[in-house]
């Protein structure tokens, strides 16, 4: 029975049901007695006491359309209500009439909401958003200032939509500062164009080159080599010899791989483009050792006794060495900021001379690290490294870098022009350093100068038109900082961060209905190269007409082909794909040992998942692609991590798949497999739950609070299908693990970095393990209980591994489509799909069904949608 309290809730709830049903159920069916409906139904979960599933209908506002659209979904799949004892399923005529005038309901409620407001909200640009458009703005391609601003908040894993992109006096007095922070360093540049200047830096000659830890001279990870012959490890000894030597003949091995390996000789003066020469070879060396007391590392016991090397002979390498060059920005006494540049593949044979043109800023100097080599956890024992390799110890020797620059298309550099145009300068003080010379604009008339500035920068930066009143209030501004005696470099300055943090360019707006010209390319822009000023808006505006379909075609192509589409393909990934969390665990140590320290496998793992992507898009290629594929991108540690043969060096290149091979696809990639386990564990259900939301777009709701998940035992007792068994045995789990668990168990082969293995890992039971990790760390682990990556389906479908999933899985295009397509909308638009969406994303993959859903062909397809061109 109701409680008489409870009645008046239960007519509030009801009505909302009564008044959409009448006069709505199909001809001929019978009326249905709504309140009694609700009551038998839905209340005795539902209710203020229980709220199963963290719903309360009493608590429901009848424009909720969202709780009402999961309601109407769960009915209409026969989820609710749920299997009970003594109770009667609901009729399919029940349901057909229940979710059809439910459903008119919540579209007439939606489309009322779009007509006033529309599919999506304003919102302001996060903060990479931000940082891009600065960069465009500026022509600054190398700014970082997203770090600096308020983390964003995330909706689906997407920092995209208004309701998680709040905006208070925080977030308006960061933007302000980082604005004129940024406006400011345009300004600090000497005041003549500075000469090209070409230098050589001798590698014998760096002092941060070599490592001078007692061990390190022991480990030998370092050498200084004329030739091949090895010199003094001393740096005396060294230099009563260098004036001796050919500097073009010596060099500086490294044999082990490190990310503090600088030219710290080199600081860069000037910002701007350079042109570096590296020369460079990999080489080979033994050691021959002898007992007796010898350096000893740190961790070792004063007592013992080690083998000490004696004797080293040094000779060509076996093999091409991958090298990642790094700009380094000092940050601290042994601290610095690392940006990548490039990676070059060092030759055996002989030294080679190796090309990089590339942007420096002020103060960086160049870092090495020869990733494939050992990085040793601990101080490693030349024993140790030297089973790691019987033939010897891989090095790379280093002989010199060539540094000339800086070169620029133009002078005054393009910051200024874009800033003061044509208007002269002067240094401050051209006796200060550069690092601190800072120019003044000079003007005969700041009013006049000021205004037309002002003028010209707002109608560069602003993604709409801007009227004489909108321009006014910045003028006004800049004429107020003029009257209180502010120069005028300063107050222009300020005025125009007043304007890169005003809400005309913070915020994405538009009204409600069909967008403009403006407001598509605005949304064109960020979504498809991640910034609202990613190529030039008046070219695009005089170039396409927005409102013709033809014409978005071809912007939609030339965005797709413009190098910042990568920003797309990177941000887009790593927000629907959760790659944001690849480093947020590590492979447990005593369980995973040979991968303790492989940056280079989890860096490639990234890489990977962005070139197949891209490929996607490129080639056009279809969406079952994210399911399954005869090829892969791979280079050469992500090659031996998937058992695959002949590929050498550190780019990646799309190769074919062996036959029968478990790899293929998005879902059994390395990266998607490292960010659903734990680094200890794989987990069927973190998985499984992944697959079915990221790529099916199934709903998964979250676990009830009473109930607890089902971990997976490191010690090898139980398995974790045993420990779900038992988990799964209460019916409201059953029913949730039913929607993922096939998913989560096909995954079982695949360890914590995605590589195959045929049994678990565990710290205490089976078959001892013992070995050498890549860094010289002894390790022991035990192989437990076979693997079993089976499933049974309720309707009697079943698999014994990911092979049989994926086969299983072929007929699921168009749901993966559809499903692309819901975070397409919530990454481009900040909106989900709604019910009244619904018809739309049919029209979509009805257009694509036929070619089998390309991926480019859905990103065209969508754009041109409703979900795309409205508000």
């Amino acid at each position: 029975m109701i409680k008489e309290n409870s009645m008046m809730k239960i007519i509030y709830v009801s009505i909302f049901l009564i008044l959409v049903a009448q006069n709505l159920i199909a001809e001929g069916s019978k009326k249905m007695d709504y309140q009694t409906l609700i009551e038998s139904r839905c209340l005795d979960c539902h209710d203020d006491d229980l709220k199963k599933g963290g719903l309360d209908l009493y608590e429901v506002d009848f424009n909720d359309t969202k709780t009402w659209t999961l309601i109407h979904d769960r009915v209409k799949g026969g989820e609710m209500p749920p299997k009970k004892k003594g109770k009667k399923r609901m009729s399919e005529q029940e349901v057909n009439a229940f979710t059809t005038t439910l459903k008119r309901k919540i579209i007439d409620l939606e489309l009322n909401k779009k007509e006033k407001v529309g599919r999506s909200q304003w919102r302001r640009l996060n903060r990479e958003e931000y940082e891009n458009s600065l960069r465009d703005l500026l022509d600054m391609p190398n700014l970082n200032v997203a770090e600096a601003l308020p983390p964003d908040g995330e909706d689906h894993g997407f920092s995209k939509s208004a309701g998680v992109l709040d905006i208070s006096n925080a977030h308006l007095e960061t933007y302000l500062e980082i604005a004129e922070m940024t406006l400011n360093q345009v300004l600090h540049f000497p005041q003549n164009l500075p000469k090209i200047n070409k230098k050589k830096y001798y590698a014998i000659d760096q002092r941060d080159f070599p490592f001078f830890q007692p061990v390190a001279i022991w480990g030998r990870w370092h050498m200084f080599l004329n030739n091949l012959k090895p010199l003094p490890f001393n740096r005396k000894e060294l230099n009563k010899q260098r004036k001796n030597l050919e500097l073009e003949k010596t060099s500086v091995a490294l044999f082990r791989s490190t990310f503090d390996r600088f030219f710290n000789q080199i600081s860069i003066p000037y910002s701007g483009e350079y042109n570096l020469k590296l020369k460079a070879r990999s080489v080979i060396r033994q050691t021959e050792m002898a007992m007796g007391p010898g350096p000893k590392p740190d961790v070792a016991n004063n007592n013992e006794v080690h083998p000490s090397p004696v004797k080293d002979e040094v000779w060509s390498g076996k093999r091409h060495e991958p090298v990642s060059i790094n700009a380094s920005l000092k940050i601290g006494p042994r601290s610095y900021e690392n940006r990548f540049l490039d990676i070059i593949n060092v030759p055996a044979s002989s030294a080679e001379e190796f090309k990089i043109k590339t942007y420096l800023q002020k103060g960086e100097t160049i870092g090495l690290d020869p990733f494939r080599l050992p990085r040793p956890m601990l101080p490693a024992q030349p024993r140790r490294l030297k089973a790691i390799d019987p033939d010897g110890f891989p090095g790379v020797a280093f002989q010199w870098i060539e540094v000339e620059g800086p070169h620029y298309e133009s002078w005054p550099p393009k910051p200024y022009k874009v800033l003061f145009g044509d208007l002269p300068y002067q240094s401050s003080d051209q006796k200060k350093v550069w690092s601190n010379q800072r120019v003044s604009v000079i003007t005969d008339h700041p009013r006049r100068d000021g205004r037309k500035l002002l003028s010209t920068f707002m109608d560069r930066v602003m993604r709409h038109p801007s009227t004489e009143k909108d321009k006014e209030v910045f003028m006004l501004l800049f004429e107020r900082l003029l009257e209180q005696k502010v120069d005028f470099t300063q107050a222009i300055i300020t005025s125009y961060a007043a304007i890169l943090s005003s809400p005309r360019y913070l915020f994405l707006k538009s009204t409600p209905g069909a967008l403009n010209n403006y407001a598509m390319l605005e949304r064109l822009s960020v979504f498809l190269s991640n910034s609202p000023l990613s190529i030039n808006k008046g070219d695009f505006l005089n170039a396409y007409d927005l409102q013709k379909e033809l014409e978005v075609e071809a912007c939609v192509e030339a965005f797709l082909n413009n190098p910042k589409s990568n920003r797309f393909i990177e941000t887009f990934c790593e927000q629907w794909l959760n790659l944001d969390q690849i480093n947020a665990t590590d492979p447990d140590w005593d369980l995973y040992p040979s991968y303790a320290g492989d940056t280079w496998l989890v860096t490639s793992m990234l890489h990977e998942t962005r070139a197949f992507f891209r490929d996607m898009i490129e080639n056009n290629l279809p969406i079952s692609e994210l399911i399954d594929s005869q090829s892969i991108m791979v280079n050469e540690t992500l090659a031996k991590h998937y058992g695959i043969k002949g590929v050498q060096g550190p780019q990646l290149r799309k190769v074919p798949l062996p036959k029968a091979s478990p790899y293929g696809g998005l879902i059994t990639q390395a990266s998607i497999l490292k960010v659903t386990a734990d680094g200890t564990t794989t987990s069927p259900v973190k998985r499984g739950v992944y697959i079915a939301e990221k790529i099916l777009g199934v709903r998964i709701p979250k676990p009830p609070a009473d109930i607890s998940g089902a971990e997976p035992d490191t010690r090898g007792a139980k398995t974790i299908r045993d420990i779900l068994a038992k988990h799964t045995s209460n019916n409201s789990c059953a029913s949730c693990h039913s929607k993922f668990d096939a998913f989560g168990f096909a995954l079982e082969n695949f360890d914590v970095m995605g590589k195959w293995y045929e049994n678990y890992h565990t710290t205490h039971e089976g078959e001892k393990v013992t070995g050498m990790g890549r860094g010289g760390q002894l390790y022991t682990y035990f192989r437990g209980r076979n693997i079993d990556a089976s499933y049974q389906l309720e309707d009697g479908r079943s698999f014994k591994d990911v092979l049989g999933l994926k086969s299983m899985l072929k007929d699921q295009n168009r749901q993966v489509a559809k499903n692309f397509i819901k975070h397409l909308s919530l990454y481009a638009t900040g909106a989900d799909i709604l019910m009244s969406d619904r018809a739309d994303v049919d029209t979509i993959l009805n257009e694509c069904q036929d070619s089998g859903y390309r991926v480019r062909d859905l990103i065209h397809s969508f754009v041109k949608s409703p979900l795309f061109k409205n508000k």
